[in-house]
This record gives C-alpha cells, structure tokens and sequence, in this order.
C-alpha cells in the first residue's frame, strides 16, 4: 500500500516526477501522472520535485488519536530542527503536548540503544558486511531491486518501534490496557507512513502525524508554554536523522555515508557487483542530508543539519546500562529475518509468455531513439518498451517515431496525390 496520492486535477503532465523515481513507478499517460503502486517504495521524491504540488502524501490527522485513554507523541528528531536555533527541544516537547499528547516520547531513545546493540554486533562480526535498515526507502528498495543483499541489512527493528514498545510496555505495567494506548509517530517520513499503515515492521504505532502537520500546530502553541524537562536529550540518539549519525555512533572507521536516490542506486549497485571491498557498514539514506531531507519537512534541510548537530554536542542525556540490559534480555532488538519481494517487474508470471515478451522488448529497444528523453511519459526508452509489450503503451508515444510515421504517411499521401493527377 503506497502512502503518494496524484491530484489529477493540478497535475499538469510534467515529466519531473518520473526523472526522479528510483523504482520505475511513475509514468505520464493521457497527460497526467499515475503510480505504479506495486514498485512505490514511498521515498517521497516525486513529492519533493513536483512544482505543481500534484504529488502528496495520505496522511492522518489529529483528530484520528481522539479515541485513546492516553496519547502518545513518538517525536522523530528532525521535528526538533524545524524550529529555530533558539528553540528548545523542552519548549518543543510542551507544545507537542498542547496538541493533545500526554507523553511525548523521542524516537531517539530507540537509535541510542540501537547504536549500542550494533557496536556490540560489529565488535563480534569485524569481517562481515553490514547494511543500515533505519531508512524503509532503501530496505525496500533492496527487496525489490537488490534481493542478494538482504541478508546484510542490519537484524534489529526500527528506532521507532523499540521506543514505541519501551513506551507501551511501561504504560501497560502502569494499569493501562493496551487498546487504550494510543501512540503517534511525528516523522518526515512517507516510507514509515507506508510501514505503519501496512503493517510492516512497526508493530507498536498506531498512526502518524506529518512533521508539516505537527509544525502547523506547535507554531500555534509554543508561545505560550515553558520548557519540559521531564527528560533528558540523547545527544547519540538524535544524530541518526542527518546523514552520518548513524555511522559515526558505532565507532568503527570503514564505513560508507550514502544519501540521495542516484547516489543510494550507484552505492547498491556497486555492492551487488562486489566493487566495495573491505566496508563494514553502510549507511544508505534516500533523502539527501537523511531525515532532515525528508519530504514532509518544512525546515531548509541545511539550517536544520546545524541544529541536529547542535543538539548531538548539547544534549546530555545517555540511556544508561541497565535500561540497554532490560531491553536486550527482552528481546527489543530481534527482528524477523527481512525477505526479498516478489519483483514487480517480471513480464509475465508464465515463464514461456516472459520469454516471447522479453524477446519483444529487445527488438522494440532496437527501434526506439534509446537517448531517454522522458517525452514518451516513460522514465527510458526500456520502460517504454516493457509498457508496450504489456499492452500499456504504443511505439508512437515516442515523439520521434511518431514524427518518422507522420513523415512516412506525408510521403506517401503526396506520392497518391501524384499518381491520381
């Protein structure tokens, strides 16, 4: 279930959307924008470029948490940068309560323990190849485009489902049912959106609110609330949202940083080649900059990279060894083994039928220009012709062999007009 919607009614046909898509998800046809759900990884691209604002996410709203006892913000650090240098996490921390949250919990307590767990890991694992599982764009990506390294994603669940769990589990042994918890995950994030919704991975979150929604409401309130110091700021935690925070947690030197949709493919290409000898660990992000690129941010993810990294020197809080022994003797950090999806790109489930349209498909790329123009409403010349072996497309969407057929019916027209004086 993709989270990216198409207004079909401010899309003007543009062709930024399919440019951009890591996935092949996205064409232009009859001169609007449609999605291939089945291939949507939900990294949230085609939302970033889109001039028209045509492309949006499916998102909740407040009102959605009204039916819990008691109510959960799962705040992504990113929320934290969105506000000026000034501005607190504390004072932010309070206003995200006058939205109607009891209890504000940080996603980054989930990334410091994790952090902790993966040094551990890599310390008994120093010959083996690591692969970080934090961003969903780019475990399903790997899925669907990359199956052989699957098995190199980091084994552990999201940040935001061991802080989810820590918090719902407490609440629990505090007399509350779980039905009457209800937890909200504020994130840039479209891919966990996507997750949440589907059910894949996070088990513990009930719903999100987009850092764009919770802005809009924080800004309403923050003049007038104080600080809250409840808790503490976990400096490790919050740096995983800009690119390199993860890495540079585990205290290793042979990592690889990644971020942005072109560079994430080159990086898993190199890979799944066997090119990067010797790496560790990898960090892939399709946002550029990470979380603080994400495409339901309102901040300039520049601005907002300074004020994470302020917070990574200033905060002060640690989890400290017996909070990581509980979660790690209560299994936080197990994870069912990720699998490879089904490709979403096979030309027939019948192995025979794939073969003939394979066939066909290298022919039809011998006729076509091959120089990926994007005109056609495909994203390539290749996606143009697997379109229309499916049957989806035709040859003279392509402008220039419409030009060579109406170039070739003038020719002929002129040579019957001829013959008929």
């Amino acid at each position: 279930m993709s989270m990216i919607k198409i207004n079909r009614e401010l899309c003007k046909g543009c062709i930024d959307c399919i440019r951009v898509c890591p996935t092949e998800a996205l064409r232009v046809r009859q001169g609007k924008a449609i999605l291939l759900e089945d291939r949507c990884i939900d990294c949230g691209e085609c939302i970033t470029v889109c001039p028209e604002h045509a492309i949006e996410a499916i998102l909740e709203e407040l009102k959605d948490m009204s039916r819990y006892k008691i109510k959960i913000a799962l705040v992504s650090s990113v929320l934290y940068a969105q506000f000026g240098l000034d501005i607190s996490p504390y004072l932010i921390r309070s206003a995200v309560k006058r939205m109607g949250f009891d209890f504000v919990m940080d996603v980054a307590f989930g990334a410091s323990a994790s952090s902790m767990y993966l040094r551990e890991l890599i310390k008994k694992n120093p010959d083996r190849l690591y692969i970080s599982s934090m961003c969903p764009s780019v475990v399903k990506l790997i899925q669907i485009r990359f199956p052989s390294l699957v098995d190199y994603l980091t084994p552990i669940p999201s940040p935001e489902e061991i802080s989810a769990r820590y918090v719902r589990e407490k609440l629990i042994r505090d007399g509350y049912r779980n039905e009457e918890i209800g937890i909200f995950l504020i994130t840039p994030c479209t891919a966990k959106i996507s997750d949440i919704k589907g059910g894949r991975g996070i088990h513990y979150v009930n719903g999100s609110i987009s850092v764009l929604e919770a802005y809009r409401n924080i800004i309403r309130f923050i003049k007038g609330v104080e600080e809250d110091h409840s808790e503490p700021v976990l400096g490790e935690g919050i740096s995983w949202v800009r690119d390199g925070g993860e890495a540079k947690s585990l205290g290793i030197l042979n990592y690889l940083v990644v971020d942005g949709v072109k560079n994430v493919l080159k990086v898993l290409d190199d890979l799944d080649l066997g090119k990067l000898k010797g790496i560790n660990f990898v960090e892939g992000r399709m946002c550029s900059g990470g979380c603080v690129g994400g495409p339901l941010n309102v901040q300039n993810p520049y601005l907002s990279r300074v004020k994470i990294r302020m917070l990574e020197e200033t905060g002060t809080g640690k989890i400290d060894l017996s909070t990581y022994d509980f979660l790690k003797s209560n299994n936080y950090f197990f994870r069912e083994p990720i699998k490879t999806e089904s490709s979403p790109y096979k030309l027939d489930s019948d192995i025979t039928t794939a073969i003939d349209k394979m066939r066909r498909l290298e022919e039809m790329l011998q006729e076509l220009p091959g120089i990926n123009c994007g005109s056609c409403g495909a994203p390539n010349c290749r996606a143009l012709a697997e379109d229309i072996v499916n049957g989806e497309a035709r040859i003279t969407d392509c402008i220039f062999k419409l030009k060579d057929n109406i170039e070739e019916y003038a020719r002929n027209l002129i040579k019957m007009i001829r013959e008929e004086r």
